[in-house]
């Protein structure tokens, strides 16, 4: 990625993946002491040299909240969007779910409307993992465009169907 982008801000978010290695370090408490200089995920992954940035939190880009979202999950796609803006009503994306999916919801203040987005934002992985049968999980991802001077953003969900997906007008096969 780093390649593709030499210049972007890259922020790499802890998701539940990463707590494999702490429950690892917890029950080998003969190596957990090597956990806070070495063996840990910015120091494995070197995100440092790569100018990653690491965070275990969600983060806030231009008023869209993005986050893992290990919690609020529902087995339907969307619904992990629409229990996490129940949480928290602000633009949100969110991944964990494996699952595309958007959830729209309009509050009123003051008399105006104000319009909030949730988006579950798929997942690049394999849908046949040797972990599980069958899952409901969705290939994709969601791009976001930012206009820097008024933060007014738009968020294009690009869904993989068949090894195919449209972006920008040109249809990618593979």
């Amino acid at each position: 990625m780093r390649k593709l982008a030499p210049h972007a801000k890259i922020i790499y978010e802890k998701g539940n993946h990463e707590d494999r290695l702490r429950n690892f370090l917890w029950t080998n408490p003969q190596i957990y002491s090597l956990h806070e200089k070495h063996l840990n995920i910015p120091n494995l992954l070197e995100l440092e040299k790569l100018n990653i940035t690491y965070s275990d939190v969600g983060v806030d880009y231009h008023g869209i909240y993005i986050e893992h979202g290990t919690g609020q999950l529902s087995k339907h796609s969307g619904y992990s969007a629409k229990l996490s803006m129940d949480k928290n009503t602000c633009n949100i994306i969110r991944g964990h779910s494996h699952r595309g999916g958007t959830h729209y919801k309009t509050r009123w203040s003051k008399g105006k409307p104000k319009q909030y987005v949730s988006h579950e934002a798929f997942c690049m992985c394999r849908l046949d993992p040797e972990y599980t049968e069958r899952p409901n999980w969705q290939q994709g991802w969601v791009c976001v465009y930012v206009d820097p001077e008024s933060d007014y953003f738009q968020i294009e969900p690009v869904c993989v169907v068949d090894y195919k997906f449209q972006f920008e007008g040109r249809l990618f096969e593979g």
